[in-house]
């Protein structure tokens, strides 16, 4: 029996030659194989998961202010804790999130985006969040947003300029810059340092405001925002600002204005043996052709004697005229610090005061 069923075992297996694969009788099919998934398993701890992240949030009108939110995941077997949202940058402010997230629950984190405090163009920005995730003690949530400026100006820089004691004025163009339109609805000063004098429609898309402001009591430099609100084609209206400088001029003008610097690359030719003395220049000049001023003294305080010397050209009289201080030899402080003081006879600031510093980096 025995030798029978082995000759029925050879008789029906096919013979194959060395490389060739065993014909599959029609009507028989291999089985397939089955891998079944295991299902995940949940980590042991809290584990915090974006619903999404790297998100692109868009085109965001510059001056628009919007609100944003995620989903956030507890993936873990224990509660998940969070706390000190932290933005990457001042643009952005966390309104909400929640303090703990179950195991397998879900929580919203709520965020505003401002845009008056983000440069036109695309840029990426984060919110940290700290955690109780092993794996993600300060979980990031990534986000990227393209400001969009509507409009550019003429000149880029806003400017009002000119002699303190009289009213000064500028005329600007604001010109549409984008696909969303631009309509200009209303222009004013926001702190009242300036008055929008005329308001014109040239064209379609471009505008052009005379601004001024009227004389001051003394010399000074300040600015003030142009508010402006804008309509875009498809309804939505903007309020954005763009700083305006105002320069209140003092007739004579110093320059320059607040610190004279010798710095290393000026003082370490001072090292060489026979090396000449280092001279800089401060300048005075009327800016009012009415106005005609003096040069009285000038003197050289907070350093040690003979540290700087000074010497005043008149240019021409009257109206103009150099100081030139010169460091005569290298010192072996690491630096001074003084001030240039020259005293004029002009009826404004007749006592003008520029900081001195020198640097000496090298050893001698």
């Amino acid at each position: 029996m025995a030798a029978l069923l082995f000759m029925i075992l050879i008789i029906g297996v096919p013979q194959v030659s060395s490389g060739e694969l065993p014909e599959v009788s029609p009507g028989l099919a291999a089985s397939p194989m089955v891998i079944l998934d295991e299902p995940p398993v949940a980590p042991e701890g809290a584990s915090l998961r974006y619903a999404e992240n790297e998100v692109d949030q868009g085109d965001l009108l510059q001056g628009e202010i919007v609100e944003r939110e995620v989903v956030i995941h507890n993936d873990g077997k224990e509660p998940l804790l969070l706390s000190n949202a932290t933005p990457s940058c001042g643009c952005t402010t966390v309104i909400s999130y929640p303090p703990s997230i179950p195991a397998g629950g879900q929580g919203v984190l709520r965020f505003e985006v401002n845009s008056k405090k983000i440069k036109p163009g695309p840029g990426r920005k984060r919110i940290n969040l700290d955690t109780n995730d092993p794996l993600q003690p300060k979980a990031g949530y990534y986000f990227t947003v393209n400001v969009v400026a509507l409009y550019r100006s003429e000149p880029a820089n806003l400017k009002i300029a000119g002699l303190f004691d009289e009213k000064k004025r500028a005329t600007i163009r604001l010109i549409a810059s984008s696909k969303y339109g631009f309509e200009l609805e209303s222009a004013e000063s926001r702190g009242g340092l300036f008055v929008i004098d005329e308001f014109y429609w040239i064209s379609n898309g471009v505008y052009e405001l005379t601004l001024s402001t009227s004389a001051a009591p003394a010399p000074t430099t300040t600015r003030d925002p142009l508010d402006l609100v804008i309509t875009v084609a498809d309804g939505r209206k903007i309020e954005v600002g763009q700083w305006v400088d105002l320069e209140h001029w003092n007739p004579i003008t110093v320059i320059p204005a607040n610190a004279l610097l010798f710095g290393n690359r000026d003082t370490d030719p001072l090292l060489v043996e026979g090396a000449k003395p280092v001279t800089k220049m401060v300048t005075l000049r009327a800016r009012d052709p009415k106005q005609n001023f003096q040069v009285l003294s000038v003197k050289i305080e907070g350093v040690p004697e003979g540290a700087f010397q000074s010497k005043v050209t008149a240019l021409e009289v009257g109206s103009h005229y150099s100081v030139a201080v010169t460091l005569p030899a290298y010192r072996t402080e690491s630096y001074l610090n003084g001030e240039l003081i020259i005293e004029t006879d002009a009826t404004v600031e007749p006592v003008r005061k520029v900081k001195l510093r020198a640097m000496f980096g090298r050893k001698k």
